[in-house]
């Protein structure tokens, strides 16, 4: 990801995420939406990539 795209990526995500629904995607979701400042959109894609990945106790 680039630093200047980062809204692209954000929609690309969707459009992957419509295609294939994968936990991986939440995650990507997460991460860009926290550089974009979107604190409130990263809280709910980390919420259900915890969901879906339970295994995963350190975020």
């Amino acid at each position: 990801m680039a630093m200047n795209q980062s809204e692209q990526a954000l929609k690309l995500l969707y459009t992957l995420y419509d295609r294939s629904q994968h936990s991986r995607y939440d995650g990507f979701r997460a991460a860009i939406n926290v550089h974009l400042n979107n604190k409130d959109a990263a809280k709910a894609d980390l919420k259900t990539y915890k969901a879906a990945r339970p295994e995963l106790k350190m975020l």
